[in-house]
């Protein structure tokens, strides 16, 4: 898992598949959701999973437009083209990152 900060968050989603995991200690989904990140990180060597703690890198927030924890966004090439709001299954989110690899053959 990688740390984004607020200058190099924009590199860090150029890259053909990005999680983001917006979230902050206070926030217990974000707890939960935390293995779940873990185990797909070990097991999607293609995708490249980042956390931005909210707490921390409000601005990022605020021009990232998230507004509830944990929120999740999916990048392809620096473009967000989807986002998770809440806690998710992990066979939810794995089955929604597969769909964004097979729709863009990563």
């Amino acid at each position: 898992m990688i740390y984004a900060t607020e200058d190099t968050f924009d590199d860090l989603i150029q890259h053909p598949i990005v999680v983001v995991d917006f979230f902050a200690d206070w926030c217990g989904p974000c707890h939960m959701l935390t293995p779940t990140l873990n185990r797909l990180a070990k097991s999607m060597n293609d995708v490249r999973f980042i956390q931005v703690d909210t707490e921390i890198y409000t601005m990022l927030s605020e021009s990232t437009d998230v507004k509830s924890l944990p929120t999740l966004c999916l990048y392809h090439n620096g473009v967000e083209v989807d986002r998770i709001l809440g806690y998710v299954s992990d066979y939810e989110f794995s089955t929604r990152i597969n769909a964004l690899k097979e729709k863009n053959h990563v």
